[in-house]
């Protein structure tokens, strides 16, 4: 739908014009990170509308726009939804976008200067590529379809700006393209102090609009971040219940049918939940008595490391984890002045109690609950609620050893809540974060999943 939205919006402001082809389905899947079958999708979508001819004629936009009296409902997302989203990423995409140029090499940043230089059918469709080619060098899918995603919800209502003062936007391109060109001069020259700052002033200077329009509060329709996969979901609640105790080592979970009822899930997605957490060596079904809660060293035997959602749902905790890393330091600062007295001081019993314990990944969990309650950004409630639920799947990485040595990065944080030092807590936060992506990637290398070898860190 997000692929259709934007053809569709091109075709209507005109950036398409009448009687001339679309790009080829595999450039529109480049550029907009999509799969070439949902761009097969939405190409039908358009033909069945009448906006473009169809493959024997080369898919020529065939819309006249004296003949509709305007795009279809829902095509355009609200200002002040867009609004949230362009502040609160100015907390998550320079860093992304600043590791990406260091990860260039020079072969690389030529690359970037001929993707700038190429021809388009508008200028942002250069800036789009220059951009996603950055977060591509960090080998982090996850990231990458985040900024698709966003910039796929966000376009049409961007378009239809740029359809209202066209010379404005496009003298705005020219000049993102000059300054991305020079980004790319200082990454060759390893000016990266130099580098970050002058990321960090073309955010905000890009779109001053929505850089300093004050925001609105809640929203009746928030941006959300891909479809949720429900049965994920249920096993996540699942796994938080055995962590914190509810449903201890040794014990039997509630049947699924009051576990459905219990969590708010159909009685098939509990139970594709229940055959994950087996997967994950939580569990194991005994016939006739129900789902076992297995400890660590039970557990650890009945991983099934080779099945590939095991795989797939551990690969994505480490993709979730190399983003808190990159991302977290500048989100958990900025969120920290608006996190209320009370759940501070509730944070820093959990931590307390988690060290104590020995548990002191949890911490993460914890820190992760201050920014979604504290954040006055929705769209950072969104991305990091995400990247929570991801977060669980590290579970079974819990029952291999070495643990990682994490007391200097809690007492980091704990002091930074004490004192209320922002600066600190985040500096512990970003700590936390680094140090459990290098022990669980060796773990998962350890035990076959080579895949984690292309994620690294600088």
């Amino acid at each position: 739908m997000l692929t259709y939205r934007y053809l569709i919006t091109k075709i209507y402001f005109g950036f398409y014009p009448k009687g001339r082809p679309l790009p080829s389905i595999h450039r529109l899947s480049r550029l907009l990170g999509v799969s070439t079958v949902t761009v097969i999708g939405a190409l039908k979508m358009l033909e069945r509308e009448e906006y473009i001819s169809g493959p024997e004629l080369g898919r020529t936009v065939i819309y006249n726009p004296e003949a509709r009296s305007g795009l279809p409902a829902g095509i355009l997302a609200k200002e002040e939804v867009l609004r949230d989203i362009y502040q609160g990423f100015a907390l998550i995409l320079p860093p992304i976008f600043y590791d990406g140029f260091r990860r260039c090499d020079e072969k690389d940043l030529v690359r970037l200067e001929e993707i700038l230089e190429k021809d388009a059918f508008f200028y942002d469709e250069a800036v789009m590529a220059f951009l996603s080619f950055l977060i591509n060098k960090l080998g982090n899918p996850l990231m990458l379809d985040l900024y698709h995603d966003i910039s796929l919800y966000s376009y049409p209502t961007h378009i239809a700006r740029c359809a209202a003062n066209i010379g404005l936007w496009t003298e705005n391109y020219k000049r993102l393209q000059a300054v991305l060109k020079e980004m790319a001069a200082l990454a060759r020259r390893e000016d990266f102090a130099a580098l970050r700052s002058l990321l960090e002033r073309t955010y905000f200077d890009y779109d001053p609009e929505y850089a300093a329009h004050p925001l609105s509060g809640s929203f009746k329709s928030p941006y959300r971040w891909g479809k949720p996969r429900l049965c994920n979901l249920a096993a996540a609640e699942i796994i938080s219940s055995v962590d914190n105790g509810r449903y201890p080592v040794g014990t039997f979970l509630p049947s699924a049918a009051s576990l459905s009822a219990n969590l708010g899930y159909t009685l098939i997605t509990t139970r594709r939940a229940l055959s994950l957490l087996n997967g994950f060596g939580v569990t194991k079904s005994l016939n006739g008595r129900g789902s076992l809660v297995l400890g660590a060293d039970e557990g650890r035997l009945r991983v099934k490391w080779r099945e590939p959602s095991v795989r797939k749902n551990i690969l994505l905790y480490l993709q979730a984890i190399q983003m808190l890393v990159l991302t977290g330091r500048s989100v958990a600062e900025s969120v920290f002045p608006h996190v209320k007295a009370g759940s501070l001081e509730a944070a820093k019993r959990d931590i307390q109690e988690a060290a104590a314990s020995g548990c002191c990944t949890a911490a993460v969990a914890v820190c992760l609950r201050l920014i979604i309650e504290g954040s006055p950004y929705s769209s950072i409630r969104e991305v990091y609620g995400h990247l929570r639920e991801l977060a669980v799947w590290g579970y079974p990485l819990s029952y291999i050893p070495p643990y990682p040595r994490l007391g200097d990065f809690v007492e980091m944080l704990l002091r930074g809540m004490e004192e209320s030092d922002g600066k600190s807590f985040a500096e512990g936060f970003e700590g936390l974060c680094r140090t459990i992506f290098h022990s669980s990637r060796e773990k998962m290398i350890s035990v076959g999943i080579a895949e984690a070898k292309k994620l690294k860190l600088l």
